[in-house]
């Protein structure tokens, strides 16, 4: 994300995925969806068990390689008289777990996850009503970001 480095953990290695699933090789390519990493050819029961594995070891092992850029604490206090939010595309509860992990969720008002809203980024609907809960013209609003699909939610919005 925009605050963190999260690379090194999301990579269960493809010794995690082959004990269940034969020869998977998901890494960070599981956030992409199950379907794409294990092949067409994969069931429905089969994905949704690789995303519950994932997703299990994600939130076990999400903070033991992650760490802040350099200078976000700083900036964010900097930042303290304005609202802000986190919208991410991982799930909630593993968000929330790595900011308080980072000490970080105090700077935001609120936390919202890709399960938060009916649709994720690059869908404007999580962002509009973030920022409808904080009284927030869209024109008014800055969105701070690392990906492609962050600026299309921008533009959106």
């Amino acid at each position: 994300g925009p605050f963190a480095s999260l690379s090194a953990h999301v990579n269960p290695g493809p010794h995690s995925a082959s004990v269940v699933h034969g020869t998977c090789h998901w890494g960070t390519h599981m956030f992409w969806g199950p379907q794409r990493v294990l092949g067409p050819q994969s069931g429905e029961a089969q994905r949704a068990s690789a995303l519950e594995i994932f997703l299990l070891h994600y939130q076990t092992h999400s903070l033991e390689s992650t760490v802040a850029y350099p200078g976000v604490r700083e900036g964010l206090t900097a930042l303290a008289g304005y609202p802000k939010a986190v919208l991410t595309n991982k799930p909630l509860k593993i968000s929330q777990q790595i900011l308080q992990g980072l000490g970080l969720e105090k700077f935001f008002t609120g936390v919202f996850g890709g399960d938060s809203f009916p649709k994720k980024k690059p869908d404007p609907a999580g962002a509009l009503s973030i920022l409808s809960a904080l009284d927030i013209p869209p024109a008014e609003a800055v969105l701070v970001g690392d990906s492609d699909v962050d600026i299309q939610t921008a533009r959106n919005a």
